[in-house]
């Protein structure tokens, strides 16, 4: 009797801690379950995303979106704070809705200049007097506009009718002019010696270089608190003058200039 009742008491035992297992068990596993249904907001591409984006411009050209996913999709170095992206370049093409994960992107100074040139952006670099080039003011990170003049064939004549006007605006200084060139520099090389990289569209760069082949520039430096643009005009010998002039003058010379316009466009 007394070993029938210690096998019931161990296999009753064993039973129970069986129970005990399996509750510990199910429980893990509910546990896990709605660790894996609870959700976590991320960014994933809202389209098509080339490689060597720059980082900052993910939120502000609406490359990514924030989305809510679930927490077993997240994928390893899920981004859940924009400014992750700050000082970064995605390192490979990027599909719509795929998760913007760190793995996808890398520091842009790795990749020096071209860490900082996406799509039509290319690196200029300009060779220019000292004083075209703002040598000791300019600083990297800077914003310049060009100033240029040259010559517009005029009427049956065949003169040159000089105008000037901001052909470039809002070029970053990719690398700006040593400090010392212009102590360095003489009279005697006033043709250059000083160089300057500017960042700017490929449209850009095609206007700067037809410029120094064909006319003459200048170099700006643009505010860098809401740096603002004033009116996109030209200016020749006849607007400096117009102020200064009576009434019915300035009414004749303006006519005198619609002409001259029409004849402009005839001619293209």
């Amino acid at each position: 009797m007394t070993y029938r009742v210690r096998n019931f008491g161990l296999a009753a035992g064993l039973a129970l801690a069986a129970v005990v297992l399996i509750a510990a068990y199910l429980t893990n596993y509910k546990r896990h379950v709605q660790n894996g249904e609870r959700k976590a907001e991320v960014y994933v591409a809202s389209k098509p995303i080339p490689a060597g984006t720059a980082g900052s411009d993910l939120v502000k050209q609406g490359y990514v979106r924030k989305t809510t996913v679930l927490r077993r999709s997240l994928v390893p170095g899920f981004v859940t704070n924009p400014t992750a992206f700050d000082d970064l370049y995605v390192t490979r093409s990027l599909f719509q809705n795929e998760q913007v994960s760190l793995e996808a992107l890398g520091k842009a100074n790795a990749r020096g200049v071209q860490g900082r040139l996406t799509g039509t952006d290319r690196a200029f670099e300009v060779t220019g007097t000292p004083e075209q080039l703002l040598a000791g003011t300019l600083r990297d990170g800077d914003h310049v506009d060009v100033v240029a003049s040259w010559g517009i064939k005029a009427g049956s004549s065949g003169d040159d009718v000089k105008v000037s006007r901001t052909i470039l605006r809002d070029l970053l200084v990719l690398r700006a002019p040593e400090a010392g060139t212009k102590a360095a520099l003489t009279s005697s090389n006033s043709n250059g010696g000083a160089t300057i990289q500017l960042k700017m569209s490929d449209t850009e760069a095609r206007q700067l270089f037809w410029m120094k082949t064909n006319g003459e520039w200048w170099l700006t430096l643009r505010s860098p608190l809401q740096a603002a643009n004033g009116k996109d005009a030209y200016d020749d010998a006849v607007t400096l003058l117009m102020p200064a002039l009576p009434k019915g003058l300035r009414a004749a010379i303006t006519r005198y200039q619609q002409n001259f316009v029409k004849q402009l466009e005839a001619k293209s």
